[in-house]
């Protein structure tokens, strides 16, 4: 499917289109976090202090088409995804093409409302960490509270452990003197975070896409001294100070490799619209300008969604993820076969460096 193909079959999906409706979904976002009551009250002072931002009065058609595209453009940005997507548009994905025809209409409404919530909310807890803080106070009191964690299966169980514990411990450096961050600062969790999703793709037979996600995993981030050849090096934190930027070998492509194998693996999800939001939203997909600090952001979009979803997952009168299977086992195959070639191609360049 060609790229201005796919753009146009998704704004095909939302017309006709309703302003009030939109806004309403973004809302019903929010509430889904606990951070919304149904009067319209924020659940914290801060927030309501971001509330134009979070939560504006209407949202156009022009402003979705806008949204949409610049997804869209910040993806190409990535050579690896812009050759995957140019692959792919001499291919069919026959249940891909059906899912459009049949539930697009209902389903990618509901997937572009999420993808604007999620990417306004990483904005801003990423622009403060004291946001993200009450963010992740109010949601993790509340899934004890709504005994939501037992909604889900184990697997996102498992990774909600290493997320939480993964924000938790960004929260914690950002109190700290940044001095103190050390060169090595998120390197376990995250080859850990890879490394799961590396057993779950071997479970399940996707070797393509598990050989990639090896090859993530051991270039890891957090040498104590810059490489000169490779630029791989200490962690360290951004030049405002708001985010912790990782070091791995020639880091661009890491994350452009990062980005394309998480998709790649992402693709055999039931709600594939949903999920894939987290890695497309601008916040997360607009790094190519910020070397190094692409999985702040991602870390954060990561969390937002997967607490999104045991909420969700809850609350089964006004639940937004309705039953769906968006899986197209062509398309998760061929994805990762590409994913694995562009692992190919970064291992290279870094060995001859």
């Amino acid at each position: 499917m060609h790229q201005e193909t796919l753009l146009l079959r998704i704004l095909s999906c939302l017309e006709p289109y309703d302003e009030s409706e939109m806004t309403k979904r973004i809302a019903g976002h929010y509430q889904t976090l606990h951070l919304l009551d149904s009067e319209g009250n924020w659940a914290s002072p801060l927030l309501e202090s971001r509330s134009k931002e979070l939560l504006p009065d209407a949202v156009t058609f022009s402003e979705c088409t806008g949204f949409i595209r610049q997804m869209m453009e910040l993806s190409l940005r990535n050579p690896f995804f812009a050759s995957f997507l140019e692959r792919a548009a001499t291919m069919r994905f026959p249940i891909l093409e059906e899912k459009f025809r049949s539930e697009g209409s209902t389903v990618i409404p509901g997937a572009l409302a999420f993808a604007m919530t999620l990417d306004r909310l990483t904005r801003i807890c990423g622009d403060d960490f004291r946001i993200l803080e009450v963010c992740h106070n109010i949601t993790m009191t509340a899934l004890r509270n709504t005994g939501a964690l037992r909604q889900v299966p184990f697997f996102y169980r498992i990774k909600m452990r290493t997320v939480a514990s993964s924000v938790t411990f960004v929260i914690q450096a950002q109190r700290k003197s940044h001095e103190k961050l050390k060169h090595n600062c998120g390197s376990r969790w995250l080859r850990l975070n890879i490394l799961e999703a590396v057993f779950s793709d071997l479970l399940m037979g996707f070797f393509d896409n598990a050989k990639a996600g090896w090859v993530l995993a051991a270039h890891k981030t957090g040498r104590k001294k810059r490489d000169p050849r490779t630029e791989a090096g200490p962690c360290v934190w951004s030049a405002d100070g708001k985010t912790v930027c990782l070091g791995q070998p020639f880091v661009k492509s890491w994350d452009d490799l990062y980005q394309t194998w998480n998709m790649a693996f992402l693709s055999k999800m039931d709600d594939l619209p949903f999920i894939i939001s987290k890695l497309l939203i601008p916040e997360v997909s607009g790094y190519s300008d910020h070397h190094g600090s692409y999985m702040y952001k991602r870390l954060i979009a990561l969390y937002l969604y997967i607490v999104w979803l045991f909420f969700d997952r809850s609350q089964q009168l006004t639940r937004h993820l309705q039953p769906m299977n968006w899986y197209d086992p062509v398309l998760t195959r061929f994805w990762g076969k590409c994913a694995r070639e562009a692992a190919r191609k970064y291992a290279l360049s870094v060995k001859t460096a």
